[in-house]
């Protein structure tokens, strides 16, 4: 059985309300036989109301088929109501959007292991640098060791292609699988927010942040910028460029994925020079390393 509380019409003996009558139903198709599933909607009505031993427990928050945003689901219990069930396996719960990574991760284990300890003891943390630096890369590496820590996961909004400031927070509540950035659902979600190339729209996403850390204590964020938000209680964290060692690697690396059979040192002298040429910059040493037509010697 599901309990879903929501608006329909009876319109000539049949209901109408396509929301509320299909969260119920993929709601019903998740239950076990003589389970009791209820919404987040239905169960706070009632809430006030219950007694005769009725009582709840909380499955967790889970992706119904064919509805976008997550759900938080109960089961009903009461003393002559079968009580363990499996887990509710028609159910799809969905931990990030962060892309999976399509080439190696080299280095920056210091900047890791710092990233992890001031997201253990403060909310926002702004990863800065010039572009070419890499903190896309290491912020999506961040997100993706620590999306375990927070029940909700963790959720990256690319601002990258975003020229209007106003649809930060619709293209935030986008990466969140919601219609608007409704701080009241999510006061009580613990999860990781990443603002990717938040530097063109600066103050907008200074604007947010401040806001939704404010409203939301369980929320935290991380930011990509080429310069720090500067909102309350911002922790900033500068890339540096990659050391030689890791430079020449990411360098040897790219050079033989485009170049079958090349066998290429990470600590020859001309690698070395190129990387030192390149200010140890990610962005460049990819660009150069793929490049067909360079000859690294």
């Amino acid at each position: 059985m599901a309990l879903h509380t929501g608006e329909a019409d009876l319109r000539y003996g049949e209901y109408h309300g396509h929301a509320a009558i299909n969260r119920c139903a993929r709601l019903r198709a998740a239950a076990h036989g003589g389970q009791v599933l209820v919404t987040t909607a239905t169960r706070d009505l009632v809430v006030p109301y219950l007694g005769g031993g009725l009582g709840w427990e909380e499955p967790g928050e889970h992706r119904l088929r064919d509805i976008v945003e997550l759900e938080r689901i109960y089961q009903l219990t009461h003393p002559d109501l079968p009580r363990e069930f499996g887990p509710i396996s028609a159910l799809d719960r969905q931990r990030d959007n962060l892309p999976a990574e399509t080439t190696s991760f080299i280095g920056r284990g210091d900047e890791l292991a710092e990233a992890g300890e001031i997201l253990s003891r403060t909310r926002i943390l702004t990863l800065t640098g010039p572009g070419g630096a890499g903190k896309t890369r290491l912020g999506l590496r961040i997100a993706g060791e620590l999306a375990g820590d927070f029940p909700g996961g963790a959720w990256l909004v690319e601002l990258a292609a975003l020229t209007d400031p106003e649809l930060v927070p619709r293209q935030a509540a986008a990466a969140l699988h919601r219609p608007d950035l409704e701080f009241g659902v999510l006061r009580d979600k613990r999860l990781l927010l990443v603002l990717d190339n938040c530097e063109h729209l600066i103050g907008r996403c200074a604007e947010l942040v401040a806001s939704l850390v404010s409203a939301c204590p369980g929320i935290a964020v991380l930011s990509t910028s080429r310069e720090p938000l500067q909102v309350p209680g911002e922790v900033v964290m500068a890339v540096r460029p990659l050391a030689l060692a890791d430079a020449a690697r990411l360098f040897a690396e790219r050079s033989a994925s485009v170049r079958p059979g090349l066998e290429l040192s990470g600590s020859s002298a001309t690698v070395e020079a190129i990387c030192r040429m390149l200010d140890g910059m990610p962005l460049a040493i990819e660009l150069a390393g793929a490049d067909p037509g360079h000859d690294p010697g």
